[in-house]
């Protein structure tokens, strides 16, 4: 997986909970850092994650690893000119977060994302699924089914990295399609 995203390849990883999968985006700010070749002065993440409990326990459990050198946060207006000034190379927030405010879904396009991300994370790829409706009902959370809108404001050939413990075929048809 560590492979594809530096090679720019998007990339589906379903592994079992607890298997490490956060692992795989956590290490890829200093994996870019540390290469000679690198294209990236200050290489940073954006992380989707479904919920804002798991976004909290993913920043938390991102400063843990101090020797990957990682500053996380969460998508918050008081954190936005750091944000933007670039003291976090791992950025999480929700799809809303990132779609629906102007200030986020801007920065993706600015030059100092285009100069420095190297990867979007969509973690919890299976709840793609509630961005759909079904049978003339509204989608539980529409934003959801428009992530890709994200990949569009951003520069070309940023690699996703999808992750999930329980996709199922039709999904997995639906999120690599």
């Amino acid at each position: 997986a560590i492979s594809n995203i530096y090679y720019g390849r998007d990339t589906l990883c379903v592994f079992p909970t607890a298997f490490g999968k956060s692992l795989i985006y956590q290490c890829l700010p200093k994996l870019f850092k540390s290469m000679d070749d690198s294209l990236y002065d200050n290489p940073t993440v954006i992380v989707l994650s479904p919920l804002v409990s798991l976004i909290t326990n993913q920043v938390s459990e991102a400063g843990k690893l101090d020797y990957l050198g990682l500053n996380a946060c969460a998508l918050d207006l008081k954190e936005h000119s750091r944000i933007v000034d670039g003291k976090f190379n791992l950025i999480f927030g929700t799809p809303e977060s990132w779609l629906n405010n102007s200030k986020w879904r801007d920065f993706v396009s600015s030059n100092f994302m285009v100069n420095n991300l190297a990867c979007i994370v969509v973690d919890e790829v299976h709840k793609v699924s509630w961005g759909e409706s079904t049978k003339g009902s509204k989608a539980f959370r529409e934003t959801f089914s428009r992530i890709g809108e994200l990949r569009s404001t951003c520069r070309q050939n940023v690699p996703v990295l999808a992750l999930s413990a329980t996709i199922d075929l039709d999904l997995t048809q639906l999120v690599i399609g």
